[in-house]
């Protein structure tokens, strides 16, 4: 029950806590007046449900009227039903029978009342003239569990026992039962205290914060051990019995386990152990001790001890903390391997790091040389492609001169011979303009900007219309987006692609399908075909410079086209790959980065 106290109204009595159940020894009617009134008007106005039961020399009208007296307001009280005034026999007494159980279940009634009704609580007196001798034994009883149940909830109850009544041992039976008792002396209240029930509380008391402490210790995340000056062990907790690895009952049994000093080895005797050196008043304080278990395995402990002094310094026993540091140990070892090759690991990685900062040099020294080589080749490639188109047109344009002129006039091997250079001549030019299209890729770009997909694919369409007219080329798309791009570049990308398609596309009706996928931080674009597939061996091979296939008589070109497209792709910061197999088309696949 909580320690909260309430105004009994009563001046010897004063504050009272709840669950408080004492009584009055009366002689008089006026005693009881003097006593029960103020009791139940501090009750009223301290918003407490009152149950008052009467028997004579008091009535329940005799009760109501001094309350009128002592509470102007009191009809006030009556009328919302605070306070009940009864007389015994329509309370302890019905049909002429005492019924302890039924009484119980009525209190009980009235505090769940008070409870519903917005009460702090229930206040409750009771005046015992009415017990016969016949009642006597069954209402010491009832008094005694009555306690019980009032000291458990908010309750607080006076019992009035007339002093002329009872016989003596029935009269201190009943007594017995209450916490104290207000008797009268040469005409002035006096409290009495129930010696025997004061104990009782305070044994009970001590008891419960006994458990709670033995619950604190018992949950403690270290071993406790508490001894008397006697040697007596007074207390061991779960977790001092889980690190000895037994339960030990007696010192004796203490000083058995073989223990050393884990600094020096040396073996501890019993008179140095840490708790019988703070029984004869020394302190230890984090002293490590290697121990062999009662099962032989061995352990390493943490430990502490003091003295227990009492209030005149005397040392009256000792405390020792102890805690199982074996895993810790073991920790701190592979700390320290863990250090060492570290150490070690630090004095490779300088080395390692001067190798890599000479390789760094040499990298970069590499990375540079190769950048003013492709820069010299690519203009090289632009430059030797370029000058090699005038002699090519005059080889080419002299050679149909000379076919138009002297057509029938020359044997049929010099036709023949005039064909294959005119032949070689075309072949050279469509060469000589994809390598002049790779060089330029660098040299000639322009600045990214938003480049819608959608347009790019219709541009190049209406570039290859009548491609995809005479082949019955079906293309289909989904939704393509706008990225950050160099459009002439792009467009040459999907004209590559799309022109592959319609040209590998065996005995079927080519159909070809473009597809966007929006990832984390990219777009992947496809290009989906039904065409004559391409074998995984050559699968990463064809995107290298002049890579071809097939011959010239199945499927013409240079073997440059796809080499642009990777070019293409990676200059914009993505990835291009290709899944096939043969016979059942190909899908080619690329990456761009979406806008920022």
């Amino acid at each position: 029950m909580e320690d909260v106290v309430r105004y009994s109204g009563i001046d010897v009595t004063g504050d009272i806590p709840w669950g408080t159940h004492f009584c009055q020894l009366y002689q008089t009617r006026e005693d009881l007046i003097d006593i029960l009134v103020p009791y139940f008007k501090a009750g009223l106005e301290n918003n407490e449900f009152c149950v008052w039961i009467t028997s004579p020399p008091l009535s329940a009208e005799d009760a109501r009227e001094e309350l009128r007296k002592a509470l102007p307001n009191y009809e006030d009280f009556e009328t919302k039903g605070q306070i009940e005034i009864k007389p015994y026999n329509e309370w302890y007494v019905k049909n002429g029978v005492f019924d302890p159980e039924k009484v119980k279940r009525s209190w009980m009634e009235k505090l769940d009342k008070a409870s519903n009704y917005g009460y702090d609580g229930l206040r409750i007196s009771g005046n015992t003239s009415w017990v016969r001798e016949e009642d006597l034994t069954s209402f010491v009883d009832y008094e005694e569990e009555m306690g019980k149940i009032i000291g458990n909830y908010k309750i607080i109850a006076l019992c009035s026992y007339s002093l002329y009544n009872y016989i003596p041992h029935e009269f201190i039976d009943t007594v017995i039962k209450h916490q104290f008792f207000l008797i009268k002396s040469r005409g002035d209240w006096t409290l009495l205290e129930n010696r025997q029930k004061k104990m009782e509380e305070a044994l009970k008391k001590a008891d419960k914060h006994r458990g709670r402490l033995q619950t604190v210790i018992d949950n403690l995340p270290v071993g406790l051990w508490i001894i008397d000056e006697n040697g007596e062990i007074v207390l061991v907790n779960d977790i001092a019995t889980q690190i000895f690895g037994a339960e030990v009952h007696s010192l004796e049994e203490y000083k058995t386990f073989k223990r050393w000093w884990a600094d020096t080895g040396k073996e501890i005797p019993p008179e140095e152990l840490p708790l019988i050196q703070a029984l004869n008043g020394k302190s230890l304080k984090e002293v490590v001790v290697e121990i062999e278990k009662s099962d032989g395995t061995y352990g390493t402990h943490l430990i502490s001890a003091v003295p227990i002094k009492d209030s005149n310094t005397k040392i009256i026993g000792s405390i020792l903390i102890v805690q199982d540091i074996a895993e810790l140990k073991k920790s701190e070892k592979y700390m320290q391997e863990l250090l060492e090759k570290e150490h070690r690991l630090r004095e490779k990685l300088q080395i390692s790091n001067l190798e890599l900062n000479r390789t760094k040099n040499i990298l970069e020294e590499t990375v540079r040389k190769l950048e003013n080589s492709n820069a010299d080749l690519e203009q090289f490639a632009y430059v030797a492609s370029h000058d090699l188109q005038e002699p090519l047109r005059m080889v080419s344009s002299f050679t149909q001169l000379l076919e138009k002129r002297y057509k029938g006039q020359l044997d049929e091997d010099a036709g023949e011979y005039i064909d294959f250079i005119i032949d070689g001549a075309q072949r050279m030019k469509d060469l000589i303009d994809d390598l002049l299209a790779f060089s330029r890729l660098n040299t000639k770009a322009e600045e990214f900007k938003e480049t819608n997909l959608e347009t790019v694919l219709n541009d190049v369409l209406t570039m290859l219309n009548s491609s995809i007219e005479e082949n019955d080329v079906l293309i289909t798309h989904n939704t393509l987006p706008t990225v950050m791009a160099d459009p002439t570049q792009i467009i040459q990308l999907f004209q590559n692609l799309l022109s592959n398609a319609i040209k590998f596309r065996g005995n079927r009706s080519p159909k070809i399908h473009l597809g966007a996928e929006e990832l984390k931080d990219e777009w992947k674009i496809s290009i989906s075909d039904n065409g004559i597939g391409i074998s995984p061996l050559n699968q990463e091979k064809i995107f290298n410079v002049f890579t071809r296939l097939h011959t010239r008589q199945e499927y013409e070109g240079t073997g440059i086209g796809l080499s642009i497209c990777k070019k293409i792709v990676q200059r914009h910061g993505g990835r291009i790959w290709v899944e096939s197999e043969e016979g059942e088309g190909s899908t080619f696949y690329f990456t761009i980065p979406k806008i920022k």
